[in-house]
């Protein structure tokens, strides 16, 4: 529908769908990222110690540093990228959408930052879920079960906020006091 001169078209906020595919673009992005870095690490403590210049092998090296590497990693790339002039992340922009305040206003690194940490909240759930794997004695069956109803709770609370909250926000941007918008299609 088209809007009559100088009247301004409401916004089009971002579903749950678009959100979640955008999410699962740049996992995959920083999850490649960090396994480059992991693995040239380990390359170069490889040929470091093969030249004599330390004494411990780097058998489990990659697996140490993988999970600092990717928190460190999913950082710099969302914050960098939602405070860029694109306002979205690889995955935000290939579903053509964008993070702004509640004004509309692109963010700075610091509020991007912000809701890059506030994300932990929104995936409790899901990581008390992986917590559970942890319990001694626990059934396969059992971590399979307590992981699925993690993510299943997850899911429901993002989705619950999302449908319920009049700019269909998530836990992390009521937290941030963001919004994400859908990009208006040139032309149409």
């Amino acid at each position: 529908m088209a809007t009559a001169p100088g009247e301004t078209a409401a916004p089009s906020y971002a579903g749950l769908w678009e959100r979640l595919a955008a999410y699962f673009v740049d996992t995959l992005a920083v999850g490649l990222v960090t396994v480059a870095i992991c693995v040239v690490a380990v390359a170069s403590y490889d040929a470091a110690c093969n030249a004599g210049l330390c004494h411990y092998g780097g058998d489990t090296l990659g697996l140490q540093m993988f999970p600092p590497t990717w928190v460190l990693v999913a950082w710099v790339y969302r914050a960098s990228f939602e405070s860029s002039r694109l306002q979205a992340t690889p995955g935000e922009c290939w579903l053509r959408l964008e993070v702004t305040d509640l004004q509309g206003r692109g963010l700075g690194f610091g509020r991007a930052t912000l809701r890059h940490l506030a994300r932990f909240l929104s995936l409790l759930p899901a990581w008390l879920g992986l917590a559970g794997l942890l319990i001694p004695d626990l059934p396969d069956w059992g971590c399979g079960l307590i992981l699925a109803v993690a993510i299943a709770l997850t899911l429901a609370m993002a989705a619950i906020l999302i449908r319920t909250t009049p700019r269909r926000q998530a836990l992390h941007d009521l937290v941030a006091k963001t919004i994400v918008l859908k990009r208006e299609v040139e032309g149409a």
